[in-house]
């Protein structure tokens, strides 16, 4: 019950963002339709940023507790591409039941986590953000493994919004874990990370 009451209250707040989009449609086409309407939008968030990545954590008593656990670095170089500089996998490995491949995960070396974007609002900017899925070949219980952690990509809750002209908000959330090609039970909850973004003035 508290993982619907999480994904209401953030689906509550997607839509007051929408909301906010279907006032500035009264006066003039805000979605993003076109070629040109896309570089527009790219134009307006476009470069390099600096932030935090935020944890929500569903099992508090309200629902939701923000709670910051990494500093992050992130680019957007062109109008189908975000990247997370070399995001944590102390944080992909967050609610791994299995203890082996938990710490095998957190010894690996962090790498960049690409995302597929698409741009749905020009003003404010909205889009779609499709993380690429991590792999990693990774020993553990005596053998190699490949393991796959999956996004949810496609929905309303895998997303970024340009909250002021430098700011960005940034919500991803890591779905599973496969190894050897099978789904497994090992990722007790869903990780929901939130990124809250400055843009870096580059002189």
């Amino acid at each position: 019950m508290k993982k619907i009451n999480l994904f209401a209250l953030l689906f509550c707040f997607l839509a007051a963002g929408s909301m906010t989009s279907c006032n500035s449609d009264s006066t003039e086409d805000n979605d993003v339709q076109t070629k040109a309407d896309i570089q527009e939008a790219f134009a307006k968030v476009k470069g390099q940023y600096e932030g935090k990545i935020v944890y929500l954590d569903g099992n508090t008593t309200d629902g939701i507790n923000d709670k910051e656990v990494a500093r992050v670095n992130c680019e957007i170089p062109n109008d189908s591409t975000l990247i997370i500089k070399y995001f944590p996998n102390k944080l992909l490995a967050m609610n791994i039941k299995n203890k082996a491949l938990k710490e095998a995960l957190e010894a690996a070396e962090d790498k960049d986590l690409v995302c597929r974007i698409g741009f749905i609002k020009k003003k404010p900017v909205e889009m779609i953000v499709n993380p690429v899925t991590p792999e990693f070949n990774l020993t553990f219980d005596n053998a190699q493994h490949k393991v796959l952690l999956p996004f949810f990509i496609n929905n309303i809750y895998s997303f970024s919004r340009q909250m002021s002209a430098d700011e960005l908000l940034l919500q991803i959330i890591e779905a599973a874990v496969v190894v050897d090609g099978k789904v497994t039970k090992d990722l007790t909850t869903n990780n929901i990370f939130k990124l809250k973004l400055e843009r870096l003035m580059i002189r």
